[in-house]
């Protein structure tokens, strides 16, 4: 599996963030993945068996399932598969899983700080998040624009949308699961691919309920962020702290 080293991968993070700067940071990232699926090779052979590819978006719980089968290959989107073999993605039973946003980015920040990452992700961790005392700092400070070019380049931090749907926000997939929603997902999952995946999720990094995190601040900046994410999975915002 080809995988950015730690330099390539914080450049690309840069770049990521000098898109989003000038509204191009979808294109960027769709321009990427098409560069990647025309130059990288990939061994398709046990997605081609199995009659499915697994879209694994950070931090939604796809590693529980590619310990069990290696249906993903790294985190690649469905256009990247539609790019690189459009016979086998159209042939094969393809889904992926979301996450409530406001989740996801509490355990983003929290896995990039742990001991728990890889190199390349402790590296970013270190260089974008050291310099906060905890998340509720870091989510005060992406109401700046400045903060959000320097950090939200991350592949933890990209728009899920990015992963399942293309540039007009349509979904590529042909399940999206939930995390909230894993076990009975994974049941219509095994249902349609006789995969027999088991309900064996992790949690990487023990914390709080992730509502216990935000101000009203500080959701309004991730709900902006993350404007399609709640309108294409139909996550509801929060009103209430």
């Amino acid at each position: 599996m080809t995988t950015f080293p730690t330099g390539a991968a914080l450049m690309d993070a840069r770049l990521q963030g000098q898109a989003r700067g000038l509204g191009l940071q979808r294109a960027y990232f769709d321009l990427r993945e098409y560069a990647r699926a025309r130059r990288e090779r990939l061994d398709l052979a046990a997605n081609r068996d199995a009659g499915v590819l697994f879209v694994h978006v950070p931090k939604c719980a796809g590693t529980t399932i590619i310990r069990q089968r290696p249906l993903a290959h790294g985190h690649r989107s469905a256009a990247f598969f539609k790019w690189r073999d459009p016979g086998l993605f159209d042939a094969c039973f393809t889904f992926g899983f979301t996450r409530n946003p406001y989740d996801r980015l509490v355990s983003a920040f929290h896995y990039l700080r742990s001991q728990k990452t890889s190199v390349r992700d402790g590296e970013f961790g270190r260089r974008a998040l050291g310099r906060y005392a905890g998340f509720r700092d870091f989510a005060e400070d992406l109401a700046r624009g400045r903060t959000r070019r320097r950090v939200l380049g991350w592949v933890h931090f990209l728009p899920q949308s990015y992963y399942l749907c293309d540039a007009r926000g349509n979904l590529l997939v042909d399940y999206a699961g939930r995390t909230e929603t894993f076990a009975a997902d994974l049941e219509q999952i095994n249902a349609r691919t006789g995969l027999g995946l088991q309900n064996a999720r992790e949690r990487a990094v023990p914390r709080e309920d992730w509502r216990s995190f935000y101000t009203a601040q500080s959701a309004r900046a991730c709900e902006e962020i993350y404007a399609e994410d709640f309108e294409i999975f139909g996550y509801e915002r929060l009103r209430d702290f």
